[in-house]
């Protein structure tokens, strides 16, 4: 294996481990404060709370086993080499990353109908 290679593969390992953790912590908070307190999030989180009486899955699994593949989708199509899927993905992320999410959570809730 070449010098290079491994690095890239070390890297990529470690990105990929940070972004399952925190996933995993995410999941952690859902099940222990969120779903306790009967407080519906948006999102898979949202989904997974209502979903929970019927499935009787934990909801931080639910959480887990659904936002590590719409991640993965969304670096997949960032990393596109066709311009019409890489920029609104590239503006999704720059909007969601570059703003607090205290204001995305009052534009949500204020001026979408």
């Amino acid at each position: 294996m070449e010098k290079g290679l491994g690095r890239n593969f070390k890297t990529a390992a470690r990105k990929l481990a940070f972004i399952f953790l925190g996933n995993l912590c995410y999941a952690l908070a859902i099940n222990l404060f969120m779903q306790e307190n009967r407080i519906a999030a948006g999102g898979f989180a949202g989904l997974a709370i209502a979903l929970h009486p019927w499935l009787h899955v934990p909801t931080g699994v639910f959480v887990l086993v659904l936002s590590i593949p719409l991640g993965m989708l969304v670096a997949r199509g960032r990393m596109s080499q066709h311009g019409i899927l890489r920029g609104p993905i590239a503006a999704y992320i720059y909007v969601v990353r570059g703003t607090p999410l205290m204001l995305q959570v009052m534009f949500i809730y204020f001026l979408l109908p």
